[in-house]
């Protein structure tokens, strides 16, 4: 999350933080207010790194670490497999 807020505060946009804590209810509801708010964009993370279903929001959402199940998303992630 430093590295998207120094890339993202360079170009002099705001970062907001939300955990959902992994709890699909509470990550509906920050959905919901960061549409509202009008936010540029969604930066989505987490502590797994399968594949998610894909966020559903009308702004444009890449996946962090974990890529979404539609191949069509954006996506930045490494495969952290040992290779031995």
């Amino acid at each position: 999350m430093r590295g998207v807020e120094d890339v993202l505060s360079a170009g002099e946009l705001a970062t907001v933080l939300c955990d959902t804590r992994d709890d699909p209810l509470r990550e509906q509801s920050y959905l919901r207010s960061l549409v509202a708010r009008g936010v540029d964009g969604i930066v989505v993370t987490g502590r797994r790194t399968e594949p998610r279903p894909p966020i559903d929001v009308p702004l444009p959402v890449v996946y962090a670490l974990a890529a979404s199940t539609d191949p069509a998303d954006a996506s930045a992630y490494w495969n952290c497999r040992p290779s031995w």
